[in-house]
């Protein structure tokens, strides 16, 4: 199965590692990766193309799940359902102690 994952991550250390982590404990490889900042350098745009045997839906799951994950969106590019996309937005606050 085949499939691309655009990311958006916060610019933050090891945000990319952890993604390439989770995908490769699942056995999934990445065939391709682009990468670039935005213009504001607080966030990473991320496109990686992804291939693996196992089911895409629970790695997709683990990735939304990552701390630095701003946005997702998947879709299948061959051996899955081509129509299905994940889209994940989140919006995130930082609490901090008085």
């Amino acid at each position: 199965m085949k499939f691309i994952v655009n990311i958006r991550l916060n610019n933050a250390e090891g945000a990319m590692e952890r993604v390439l982590g989770r995908l490769r404990a699942r056995c999934f490889e990445v065939s391709s990766m682009s990468a670039e900042r935005s213009h504001d350098r607080a966030h990473i745009d991320a496109r990686l193309t992804i291939e693996g045997q196992r089911a895409a839906e629970p790695v997709i799951k683990q990735l939304e799940k990552l701390y630095d994950v701003q946005s997702l969106r998947v879709q299948f590019a061959e051996g899955g359902n081509h129509g299905w996309q994940y889209p994940v937005e989140r919006q995130s606050e930082v609490c901090l102690p008085l």
